[in-house]
């Protein structure tokens, strides 16, 4: 009987946290990076997938995470994972170690947007005069 408890317990998302000593529902991942096949760390430790991919059964609290890619500067955050939800990273952009700067005008930039095929970015601002 303890064997089917302990079954229908890890069917439905929950895990014995030993930091904690206790059962807990755990969380997940999604990461979405442009440019693609980012490498992947979390905690520490390498992930063998690259982006994009979904990270599950992680426990909740915040997360240590390095996407990095040869040629690219790394991405590094915290991310909070929370019990029976998805944190989705759908739009983390790794910019070129090399960025070749083209002013264009002289404004105050208020918004900006990158085109990720392309390479190129798009700035919205207001004139400094």
């Amino acid at each position: 009987m303890y064997k089917k408890k302990v079954f229908l317990l890890s069917s439905l998302g929950y895990r014995y946290n030993g930091s904690t000593h206790r059962l807990e529902r755990l969380g997940m991942i999604s990461i979405r990076t442009s440019p693609e096949e980012a490498s992947v760390t979390l905690n520490n430790k390498p992930v063998k997938r690259k982006t994009p991919l979904k990270l599950a059964n992680l426990f909740p609290g915040k997360h240590s995470l390095v996407l990095s890619k040869k040629g690219y500067r790394p991405w590094t955050g915290q991310v909070p994972v929370l019990s029976n939800w998805v944190t989705q990273l759908e739009s983390i952009y790794l910019f070129p170690e090399k960025i070749e700067f083209i002013p264009v005008s002289e404004l105050s930039v208020t918004r900006f947007f990158l085109s990720p095929k392309s390479r190129k970015m798009v700035v919205w601002g207001e004139s400094s005069g």
